[in-house]
């Protein structure tokens, strides 16, 4: 029998060393050819690139596709150039498909944080309302809600498991009848624990509390069903799991809510007569673009086309089983190795994130030491974060470990 690795869940512990040989890693491959979309991505030719938490290196496709805006804009300088709109609709309504919902309830936004920030400040507050979050959240989910303090709200944290749960009890339970928001994310940053938010809308729903959710560590990854899940807003910035680029973010506003919210920030987009500029007439737009201020970042828009063509043609059903194998098979590799691995596992509760404790107690230096042997994790605090998505493979995956 191998070395034993602890993965925590549900307050007990599991040994890998059971589990399936290596050889499972190939299982995905004979349905799909992963390799071609390898191709695709230059920085496999050098790299394990295995951060796609942090950041996703820019395809061959995606790149391209700054091209074409490229030229787009050299001879075209307008806005309302009509391949620049039929590109923008369609990147819109796949993102829609991928986020499960209409795509009138998704706008294009900056970040995340401005996503959060925007539903944050549209909603009429009154004095001690409150917002329940997690303590362990990423700031970009944190700092917008604490915003709010200026206008008599109060934020309440909920402090996770040892493991990095975040338990749906323990929100329920710090929420009370003056609680307007739950803000969480559909997966956390650091241990990659992924919440059941279908189980957590329905709770919100009967409470009549908004469910705001940072999605960046899921969409990409996972086929979202907004809708269906009683979410009111989601965002999430498309350079980590979308394999897009900063400085574009999609936000999901559910069609039940969006009417009754007022933008922090408007402009000529905002309003249902955007096109007329001879006239003005303050009437906002009755879907998610009342929260477009102005002119879209089109070059964003345009890279995530590319990106989206990608995942859309090896289909999420794919991309969620492919990511599955290459973490399973780490944390096998893992177990081989001794390593602890931190990240709960079990169930609907795994996700693209694996982290492990970091060889010496400081995942920072361990993280730098396997940049400079061209594997590229993350490192924080004591372990070190590695996060692969469907094009990466086992050699990827063993160039790791092997450098631990």
């Amino acid at each position: 029998m191998g070395v034993g690795v602890r993965i925590f869940g549900r307050g007990r512990c599991r040994h890998l060393c059971q589990a399936a040989p290596y050889g499972t890693i190939g299982r995905s491959e004979r349905d799909m050819d992963f390799g071609k979309y390898r191709e695709e991505f230059p920085a496999t030719k050098k790299l394990a690139w295995l951060n796609h938490a942090g950041a996703a290196p820019l395809s061959t496709r995606a790149r391209a596709r700054i091209d074409d805006w490229a030229k787009a804009a050299s001879g075209l300088l307008v806005y309302e150039d009509p391949e620049w709109a039929r590109v923008i609709r369609k990147v819109r309504r796949d993102a829609a498909g991928m986020m499960g919902c209409g795509a009138d309830e998704v706008a294009f936004v900056s970040t995340t944080s401005e996503g959060a920030s925007l539903f944050a400040q549209s909603l009429d507050w009154r004095v001690a309302d409150n917002v329940v979050t997690a303590s362990n959240e990423f700031p970009a989910n944190v700092y917008p809600w604490l915003n709010l303090k200026r206008r008599g709200v109060h934020v309440r944290m909920v402090k996770p498991t040892r493991e990095g749960r975040v338990l749906i009890e323990g929100l329920l339970s710090a929420a009370d009848s003056r609680t307007r928001v739950i803000a969480i994310s559909w997966v956390g940053y650091n241990t990659g624990y992924r919440i059941d938010l279908a189980r957590l809308g329905a709770e919100c729903k009967k409470r009549g509390i908004h469910l705001f959710v940072d999605a960046i560590q899921g969409l990409g990854v996972f086929e979202m069903k907004s809708a269906e899940w009683g979410v009111t807003a989601a965002a999430a910035e498309t350079h980590k799991w979308f394999l897009g680029t900063q400085g574009i973010a999609l936000f999901y506003v559910s069609k039940d809510v969006v009417g009754g919210l007022n933008p922090p920030v408007v402009g000529w987009r905002s309003v249902k007569g955007r096109e007329d500029f001879m006239t003005i007439d303050f009437t906002l737009s009755d879907d998610a673009t009342r929260f477009e201020a102005g002119c879209l970042n089109t070059v964003g828009i345009y890279i995530l086309s590319g990106a989206m063509e990608i995942l859309g043609e090896v289909g999420m059903a794919n991309v969620t089983g492919r990511v599955k194998e290459l973490t399973d098979y780490l944390c096998e590799g893992a177990a081989k190795k001794g390593l602890e691995v931190l990240s709960p596992r079990e169930g609907k509760e795994w996700s693209g994130i694996v982290s492990l404790r970091g060889p010496g107690g400081d995942g920072q230096a361990a993280a730098k030491v396997l940049g400079r042997k061209g594997v590229v994790v993350t490192g924080r605090a004591d372990f070190l974060r590695a996060s692969p998505h469907f094009y990466n493979n086992a050699e990827d995956i063993d160039r790791m470990l092997a450098e631990l």
